[in-house]
């Protein structure tokens, strides 16, 4: 697994994943490995979207216990943002536009412009 985890990291520092799930049990037994060599070996940012929770990624699947310490990985290392909580549905906004841009009126402290496409 390591050459394929230098491999990744090669082709760039920052990788995105839309629509992540889990679903097949070999899958599940090697994304904790995967992972923890992407961030932790390589330094690389994964940025992923999910319709399902940490918790609920591969629900009922076969020897799920096996996946469980993954789970505690992506908690640990990630910021989890739950989009359902956010008063914006940033979806309609880019069905509006396009590009926005957010101009921190928000009072969040920090100076940063939030950027989406």
């Amino acid at each position: 697994l390591a050459p394929v985890i230098a491999s990744i990291a090669q082709q760039g520092q920052l990788i995105c994943l839309d629509e992540f799930q889990v679903t097949d049990v070999a899958d599940a037994m090697i994304l904790q490995r995967l992972f923890a060599g992407l961030w932790h070996t390589e330094g690389c940012v994964v940025v992923t979207t999910s319709n399902r929770a940490p918790e609920d990624l591969y629900w009922n699947g076969l020897q799920r216990d096996r996946f469980l310490p993954f789970i505690d990985d992506l908690n640990q290392n990630c910021s989890i943002v739950n989009m359902l909580s956010s008063e914006k549905d940033y979806r309609m906004l880019l069905k509006a536009g396009g590009v926005f841009l957010d101009d921190d009126d928000d009072d969040d402290d920090d100076d940063d412009d939030d950027i989406g496409f």
